[in-house]
C-alpha cells in the first residue's frame, strides 16, 4: 500500500478496514483458542497486549486436540503407567534388575503352630544361607494374625481368647522388634520362655540380618507364645494396620509389597458372623494401602490348608487366604502337604519379584500405530484388561530395564 500523507485520511482509512474485518467474521477474538497446558508465570497472564501499529493477515486458528492424561490408579496389582506428549506418543519403563521387595509375614500365633513355624524358620534359614534368591533391596517384617477392638488398638479384638497381659504379645497388629519382645518378657513373665531370642531392634531388617546372638532376625520375630487364640483373622489384623497408623507409610516408596499369610486355618478362624461378614475384599485392602503408601504392587501369598480338618483340628468354611492370592496372582500351598518350606519360600520369592508388563492406556487402543521397545518395533503384545484399555507385552525379562513407546496416530 502506498503510503498517505494525510494523517486524518490514514486513521479513517484503517478504522474502516477493522470495522469491516469484524463485520464478516474474518478477524475472531482469541477466546476460540485451546488453553495452553500450563498456566502463565504470575504477572504475565492478565497482561493487556499492546495494539498493533499494523494489521498482518490473519488465519483461521486450526482446533487443537487435547491429548488425555492417564488418571491415577485407585487399585492394583500394578498396571504400569506411563508419559503422554504432545505429539500422542506414551512412553513407560519396565523392568528392574534388583527391585526393591517388601515382605511382610502374617503369623497365626495360636497353640496349634508351633511345628509349623519352626519349619517355615529353618525353611527361611536353610534358604538365606544356602542360596539367596532375594532381591538386594529386600526387607523383612513380621505380624501376628491377633486382631484389635476396631475402636481401640491397645486392646485384642472380638473372638479373641484373653490372656494376662495378652495385648502387649509382640507382632500385635504391629511389626516384632526386640523393644517388644523385651518389653513382653518384663511385663508378662509367666509367658517370657516362649521368647527366648531377644530379637533385633528394626521392624524392618534385611533377609540375612542377625541379632547380636547370631540368630537370623525372622527367626527372633517369628517366635509365638502359642496360646488358646480362637479367632485367627489374619486378613482383618492386616486391615487394621492401615488403620491403627493412619496417616504414617508402613512400606516403602515403589516397594513390590508381597504379604505372606502362614496358619492352618483361614481368617476368621473360629466360627465367627461378624468376622465373617466384614471380611475385606482384596479391593478394599489395596485402596486401603495406597492411601499412605506409594507402592509398586501388592500380592498376597498363603502357607495354608486346602480342606477344612484335613491336617488338624481347625474348621473353616471358606478359603478366605487363597482368594487373595488368587486375586493378586501370588503362591499359595497346602500346609497339609507342604514337606520342603525352603523350595515355596524360593517360588514366592522369584514370584514377588515380578510386575507384569500391563501398561494403561490414555488413547484407544484402536489408535496405535507402534510399539517400540528400546526403538526396536515389537509385534508381541495384546490388549488386555475388562476395558481394553490396557497393553501387555509379552516376552520381557521383569529383571531388565527396558524403555517403551506407543506411537499413536495423530488423527
Amino acid at each position: 500500500m502506498r503510503n498517505v500523507s494525510d494523517r486524518g485520511f490514514r486513521s479513517f482509512f484503517w478504522a474502516g478496514l477493522l470495522l469491516c474485518a469484524c463485520s464478516d467474521n474474518g478477524f475472531k477474538p482469541a477466546s476460540n483458542q485451546a488453553a495452553p497446558a500450563e498456566k502463565a508465570p504470575p504477572g504475565e497472564g492478565n497482561q493487556v497486549p499492546e495494539p498493533p501499529t499494523s494489521l498482518p493477515p490473519r488465519e483461521p486458528t486450526p482446533p487443537t486436540t487435547t491429548v488425555p492424561t492417564p488418571e491415577p490408579l485407585s487399585q492394583l496389582p500394578a498396571v504400569i503407567t506411563g508419559t503422554v506428549d504432545e505429539q500422542r506418543f506414551q512412553s513407560f519403563k519396565y523392568g528392574e534388575p534388583n527391585p526393591k521387595v517388601d515382605y511382610l509375614f502374617v503369623l497365626d500365633n495360636s497353640s496349634s503352630m508351633k511345628q509349623i513355624l519352626q519349619q517355615v524358620q529353618l525353611g527361611f534359614a536353610s534358604l538365606v544361607q544356602n542360596n539367596n534368591v532375594f532381591s538386594p533391596d529386600s526387607q523383612v517384617a513380621v505380624m501376628s494374625t491377633m486382631i484389635a477392638n476396631p475402636n481401640d488398638f491397645t486392646k485384642t479384638g472380638e473372638g479373641v481368647a484373653v490372656y494376662t497381659g495378652i495385648e502387649l504379645e509382640p507382632g500385635f497388629i504391629d511389626f516384632v522388634d526386640k523393644a517388644s519382645i523385651v518389653n513382653y518378657k518384663a511385663k508378662v513373665s509367666t509367658q517370657a520362655n516362649n521368647w527366648p531370642i531377644i530379637g533385633c531392634n528394626k521392624k524392618w531388617f534385611a533377609p540375612t540380618d542377625k541379632d547380636e546372638m547370631g540368630n537370623f532376625c525372622f527367626t527372633g520375630a517369628t517366635q509365638s507364645t502359642n496360646s488358646s487364640l480362637n479367632a485367627e483373622a489374619g486378613i482383618h489384623a492386616f486391615s487394621q494396620l492401615f488403620q491403627k497408623f493412619k496417616g504414617k507409610p508402613l512400606f516403602r516408596t515403589g516397594a513390590r509389597v508381597n504379604v505372606i499369610f502362614v496358619s492352618d486355618t483361614h481368617d476368621p478362624g473360629a466360627d465367627l458372623p461378624n468376622l465373617v461378614t466384614t471380611l475385606p475384599t482384596y479391593q478394599k485392602l489395596m485402596s486401603a494401602a495406597l492411601v499412605d503408601n506409594k507402592i509398586a504392587a501388592l500380592t498376597f501369598h498363603a502357607i495354608a490348608p486346602k480342606t477344612s480338618k484335613d491336617c488338624s483340628a481347625e474348621s473353616f468354611t471358606t478359603t478366605s487366604y487363597y482368594t487373595l492370592v488368587d486375586a493378586s496372582k501370588g503362591e499359595k500351598t497346602d500346609i497339609c502337604t507342604l514337606a520342603d518350606y525352603g523350595a515355596f519360600l524360593s517360588r514366592m520369592i522369584a514370584r514377588s519379584k515380578i510386575v507384569e508388563p500391563v501398561f494403561q492406556l490414555s488413547l484407544p487402543p484402536d489408535k496405535i500405530l507402534q510399539v517400540l521397545v528400546n526403538g526396536q518395533e515389537s509385534k508381541a503384545f495384546e490388549i488386555v484388561g475388562e476395558k481394553k484399555d490396557q497393553l501387555r507385552i509379552n516376552g520381557l525379562d521383569p529383571l531388565k530395564s527396558v524403555d517403551i513407546k506407543v506411537v499413536f496416530d495423530p488423527k
